[in-house]
């Protein structure tokens, strides 16, 4: 993801049934690209929603397809 500004950020990942399987992120990130590592050794094969939430901004979420 990238910003504009220095933000406060949290990344999590959803389960279909809206169940947080995972945090894959959180705290204040400065402007620019960064990349945040999902370690999903610990989760089943399936569909999950990741939701980005950035302070002060918008919320996106994408769906991800975790194949094991």
């Amino acid at each position: 993801f990238t910003l504009d500004r220095a933000s406060g950020v949290r990344m999590i990942a959803y389960d279909m049934t809206g169940r947080e399987v995972a945090k894959l992120g959180s705290g204040e990130y400065g402007p620019g690209y960064h990349q945040i590592r999902f370690d999903a050794a610990g989760l089943a094969s399936g569909l999950l929603i990741v939701q980005l939430e950035v302070e002060g901004a918008q919320i996106a979420r994408q769906r991800v397809i975790l194949i094991k």
